[in-house]
């Protein structure tokens, strides 16, 4: 709901790629499958097309190790 709140144009219409973390399906269960069904029509993008991935590594360092952002759901409208 908020992606569509916050940019109406932005992705309606387009087609939508989009990557969804592992964790955040580890994390949300069920809940997660429900959530990925309803993202074509809460958007309202024409087509999605992207796959589960292994979580993003960010860049920031905490002693040395690189940290990860579990939960992420990345969409880039095109």
């Amino acid at each position: 709901d908020s992606l569509q709140a916050r940019y109406p144009q932005a992705v309606a219409g387009r087609d939508m790629l989009c990557f969804y973390c592992a964790g955040r399906a580890l994390h949300f269960g069920a809940a997660a499958a429900t959530e990925f069904q309803q993202l074509p029509t809460q958007s309202q993008v024409r087509q999605l097309a992207g796959g589960l991935s292994l979580g993003e590594i960010g860049n920031a360092q905490a002693w040395g190790y690189p940290l990860f952002h579990n939960a992420a759901l990345l969409c880039l409208p095109w």
